[in-house]
């Protein structure tokens, strides 16, 4: 909303979905939104774990606006499972993380945020079908609109970036 409206010049992140008419999208990479745990916890020893499973745990999850929250609420009111029991909300994925690592709290959130957080070998990550969701990410933009200097830098950066993944 706050882009269609001009107050902001871009926003880089996962696309919606539906997407917003009469935007730009500029894809840059893939993520896949992951189920995660410490690696103690009896799930991540399970040699399968299914759906059904998640409804008894107790969540780290990011706020409720979070396209990561809503499409886990989505995936589990499709497959008519109680909603996720949320023991920790937070709006800092390192907050969340840190709590999952050390705790009997189970996490939703972007394979690559996890990977990129430095505790990667703390955590189990599990393929738990059907909530490994890839997910485009990029820039949104308005088509026409001004692009002030500093975010047609950040724009490059981003570029650069993702080529590099890419290679």
């Amino acid at each position: 909303a706050a882009l269609e409206r001009g107050e902001l010049d871009l926003i880089f992140g996962s696309f919606p979905e539906p997407r917003i008419p009469g935007m730009t999208y500029e894809p840059l990479g893939e993520d896949v939104l992951t189920v995660f745990m410490c690696k103690r916890h009896p799930l991540a020893r399970a040699p399968r774990v299914r759906l059904s499973q998640l409804a008894a745990v107790r969540w780290a999850l990011p706020n409720a606006s979070v396209t990561s929250r809503r499409t886990l609420q989505q995936q589990l009111q499709a497959h008519r499972l109680p909603a996720p029991e949320v023991a920790l909300e937070s709006s800092s994925t390192q907050v969340l993380i840190a709590a999952v690592a050390r705790s009997d709290l189970v996490g939703y959130l972007p394979a690559g945020v996890l990977k990129g957080s430095g505790r990667i070998r703390e955590l189990a990550l599990r393929d738990i079908e059907p909530l490994c969701i890839k997910r485009s990410l990029g820039v949104i933009s308005s088509p026409g609109a001004y692009l002030p200097p500093a975010a047609a830098r950040l724009m490059q950066a981003l570029r650069r970036g993702a080529a590099r993944s890419a290679e």
